[in-house]
Formats: structure tokens, sequence, C-alpha cells
């Protein structure tokens, strides 16, 4: 094996000297046949003949020399793509066209499996995310999933489940209006119990975390901020640990920053408060009181998700027995945290759609430059013929044509990738007008898994288009081709069902994306403009917080709304 991995790289990087020993063997054994027929009584020329003949010729034995040597395959793919891109740059109108054809069906596939490789594949950023789950609230009666749950739900479910290492709790989408060092601010942020950061597994940067009888009556209040609400607000100034500024009014302790992305639900907190259930809280009757938004498990080891789930519907039926009147038709759900992400705000379905209807341009593409390509072959006919009675095999001509079929995907993907980079700008644009797509649309970008995705299906593009007009194209008659106007009238009805067959399966395609485009944009404008019951046109709602200590009593507050209105 190592004897034939340095014949390999010694026959591809030291071609000339191995094409002089070939030759200079071969004059050396052509002299010696050549001087025992001399012996035998011929003439030198007769002798060099008959040794010539003996030999097989020169030429024909070189190639098969060649062809026996280690690395010869790569040798006869280097020759083809030379001769590919010389004969595709002679016909740069075809090329053209073709690529920027295949470019922008890839590009349209791209950008939307960069979204679909941000919302759907990525990972939460917690440590091992598979072990994460959220557990929500179902009600039976009206058919309801994923719904918040009662603080007294909540401590009845850590207490009595064995599937989960710890469970946590939040108030998330909590708007506070921060003062103290700048111009007040409204940060969106999160009330959560003690032990949020411990179960997610992400921990400040800087500073703590929350301690168990933090936020409790009698203690200073605490809040842990965001990294991009440190570095916009402070500066990145670590020396803000420990500094005081209001919030709502009143008076809080800084004691972590988070690092960045810590973007856990559908949009990025500002800060975090310590969130403690008082007695009136855990009370029978605050079981109807469905205030806390994201409830967190962290399995224990060998858990699985089908075991929470039957662990946790346990538990609920437990307590529809204990409190009837609160919990009679109250169930649980549990999912990964990717999986509630997902399904919270509906966007599996619309993205599958859209994968599809960018599947069926792409394929609309190939089929086109197919086209182009069966009647290029068509032109080329004489050329095929020629090579064919000189010898080329049909395995060689379809070679070749493939050849040129990667270089066609190759540029196409290259242009794709470029077309792309502008795409997910503009989906990002799209994106960032709504509130939970304007988290995703930030990180969206070129990543591993797209840039794999992309050249997969460059790869399948080149098979799909390239395949059958080579394997039509080798098919040629070289007596037919070579004679002038010697086309049959089979083949050339052979030809015309082919590209009648191919426009047949373009016009279904064309339909069928049609049809999915418009099923699409019906399904995304009901989402997105749901019908209200009443004319919505020029009309805005808008959230204002009054809780400036400036607008405590109600007649500044009244003044306040008469000054807007």
């Amino acid at each position: 094996m190592p004897k034939r991995i340095l014949s390999l790289f010694r026959n591809l990087f030291r071609k000339r000297a191995v094409e002089q020993e070939l030759n200079d063997e071969l004059r050396s054994s052509l002299e010696i046949l050549t001087q025992e027929k001399m012996k035998q009584g011929l003439s030198q020329s007769l002798a060099r003949r008959e040794a010539l003949i003996e030999l097989g010729g020169i030429e024909q034995v070189k190639e098969e020399v060649r062809a026996a040597r280690a690395g010869r395959i790569l040798e006869d793919f280097a020759r083809d793509f030379r001769f590919g891109f010389r004969t595709l740059a002679k016909s740069s109108g075809f090329t053209t066209v073709a690529v920027l054809t295949l470019a922008l069906g890839i590009a349209a596939n791209t950008t939307i499996f960069s979204a679909v490789s941000e919302i759907l594949l990525r990972k939460p950023p917690v440590a091992h995310p598979d072990r994460l789950c959220e557990v929500s609230s179902k009600n039976f009666a009206t058919g309801s999933d994923l719904l918040s749950a009662s603080a007294p739900d909540f401590e009845s479910w850590r207490r009595q489940n064995h599937v989960f290492e710890e469970m946590a709790a939040a108030e998330t989408g909590r708007s506070f209006t921060l003062t103290g060092t700048a111009e007040p601010e409204s940060v969106d942020g999160e009330r959560v119990t003690p032990d949020y950061f411990r179960v997610i597994g992400v921990m400040p940067a800087l500073g703590r975390a929350f301690l168990p009888d933090d936020g409790q009556a009698g203690k200073n209040h605490v809040v842990i901020l965001s990294n991009d609400l440190w570095h916009e607000r402070y500066g990145s100034d670590p020396n803000v640990l420990g500094k005081a500024v209001q919030i709502d009014g009143e008076p809080y302790t800084i004691i972590g920053i988070m690092p960045p992305g810590t973007d856990m639900v559908l949009f990025t907190p500002g800060l975090w408060t310590p969130l403690i259930f008082g007695a009136k809280d855990l009370s029978p009757s605050a079981r109807d009181s469905h205030d806390l938004d994201l409830v967190l498990g962290r399995l224990k080891s060998g858990a699985t998700v089908k075991q929470a789930q039957a662990e946790m519907s346990s538990v609920a039926q437990r307590l529809a027995g204990v409190y009837p009147e609160t919990n009679k038709d109250w169930g649980v759900t549990v999912l990964t945290l990717q999986d509630y992400l997902i399904r919270s705000v509906h966007v599996r379905q619309a993205f599958a759609m859209l994968l599809v209807t960018v599947g069926f341009v792409l394929l609309i593409a190939c089929a086109n430059i197919a086209g182009l390509l069966l009647a290029r072959g068509a032109a080329r006919a004489h050329e095929m013929a020629v090579r064919t009675a000189v010898g080329a095999s049909r395995l060689r001509l379809i070679r070749q044509m493939v050849v040129e079929s990667m270089l066609i995907g190759g540029a196409g993907e290259l242009s794709g990738l470029v077309l792309s980079i502008w795409g997910i700008k503009l989906l990002r644009a799209g994106l960032s007008f709504n509130f939970v797509g304007r988290e995703w649309a930030a990180d969206m970008h070129l990543d591993q898994p797209t840039l794999l995705f992309t050249t997969a299906i460059s790869l399948v593009t080149v098979l799909l288009f390239g395949l059958v007009p080579a394997i039509r194209a080798s098919r040629i008659a070289p007596g037919n081709a070579l004679i002038q106007g010697g086309r049959t009238g089979s083949s050339s009805f052979s030809r015309s069902r082919m590209r009648g067959v191919m426009v047949v399966g373009e016009l279904v395609l064309a339909l069928v994306l049609l049809a999915s485009a418009g099923i699409l944009i019906q399904e995304v404008s009901r989402d997105m403009a749901p019908n209200q019951g009443f004319n919505s046109e020029h009309l805005l709602i808008t959230q204002i917080d009054l809780t400036s200590p400036r607008y405590v009593a109600p007649p500044a507050q009244a003044f306040f709304f008469k000054q807007v209105s």
C-alpha cells in the first residue's frame, strides 16, 4: 500500500519525469527488437516495422501503461474539467443562462433553510438542552395546550415528581421601568424563581445568581442585567456590580451580568428579578391564577421526556382529585424546550411549506437547465459522433458531459451563495417587524448546516439536470450523425417526446408551486392579521407605564394622558 501511494504522488507531481522514463523504456525495447529482427536477416527499415508491429504501436502501448498507473482517474477528470471549461467558455450565453437559473433556485433554498436552521434546528443556548423540558398546563374542557401554570400547581409538581432534578418557573414578558444613572427606560424582563439559572445551566458572566432568600421580606431587592442592557446603558462597566438602581420606583442592587445570547424564551430579556411566592400565592384558591408563563424542569440522568409526561400526568390527576374545584379539567404537557419554543409560535408548518415551495422552484430550474442541455446535446451530435468514431466509449462521453454539468453546478452554487447572503438580509429585514421573528432574525447567517445543505442540493441538482441529457447525448449513432441531414425520424420523434414530457413536468410543478404559494400566503395573512371583528385600520395600540414617582398621584396621571391625547 505505501508503494502504491508513493507511485500515485510520483505520477501526479513528477509527470514529466515519469513520461520521460516511459519514452526511454519503449525506445530501448524497440531498439532491442529491431536488432533481433536485423540478426534474422531483415533490413533495418523492415526490422523496425516488424518490431513496431510486435510491440503493438508506441502510442497504444503508452496509453495502456498510463491506464494502469495509480492516479489515472484523477488525470482523466482533470483533463475533462479543462476541456469542459473551454467548451462552456465558448458557449457563454448558454452558460450564463444556466448558471443564473440554478443560482436563483439555490439562493431561494439556502435563504429559507438558513431560517429553518436558526428557528427549527438550533438548540437553545443552555447546558444539555435535550434534558431541559418545559412543563405547561393543558385544559381538557377547551382543548387548549401550552398554557401558563399557577404557583400552587408548580409547587405540587416540584414536590411530587421523581423525574426532574430541579424545576424553576418564570413570569416572562414583564415590563420594568429602569431609572437611576440615566434617563428612565422601559425594559422587558422576567421574574424568575431563585434556582432558575441553575436549572437552565447558564450562570452570570459577572457577579452571582440569585440565592434562595433573595427577594424575601426584609431582604434588599436584587437584579441581574442582560449583557445587552449592561453594554448599552452602562458601557460594559464591571464596576456596576453592587450599585443601586431604581426599578418601578423601588431600590434594587445589581448582583450579576448574564453572558451574551441568554434568550431562553421568545424575546431577549433585559433584566431578571427574583420571584418569591408568599402564603397568598400558594393558597388553594390561587390555583385558578395561571401566572407562570414558563415552567422548566431538568431531567434526571437516564430519564426520558416520555417518562416525564407519564409521571406529570399522574401528578395532574392526583391534583384534580384533591382540588376538583380548580383542577378538574386540567392536565400537564411536557416537551423539550426546543419543541416548546417551536410549537408556541406555530412556525413548523409555515417553514415546512416554505421549504416545499422553494424546492419546487429548484425543480423547475433543474427542468429548464435539463431542457437547455438536451438542446445543446442535439447541437453537439456531430462532435459526439466524431469522438465515438475515433474510439471514445459511451461511458467516456457521459463522464465528459456530467463534468460539464458539475462545472455549471459549482458556478451556480457559488453564485447562489452570494445571492443568498442578500436574501438573508432581506429576510432579516422582513422578520424584524415581527415581535417574535426579530429575535431569531438577528442570528440568521450562513452557518455550517446551511453550507452543508447548499452543497448537498447542488450535488443533487447536478444529477437531476445533468445525467439524463448526458445519457441521451451518448446514444448518438455515429453513422447517422456524420452524414449531413442524417437525423432519422425516430430520433427526432424521441427528442420531441422528451422535450414534451419536460414541458408538461414544468407546467405541473409551476401549478403546484402557485397553489402552495397561495396557501402559504393565506395562512401567513391569517396569522399576521386575524379578523378582530372590527375595522382596525388607522388604529394603534401602545403601552404606557406611569410608575415614576412623578406620576404616583391620580391627578398627575390624568394630566399626562390629557396631554398625550
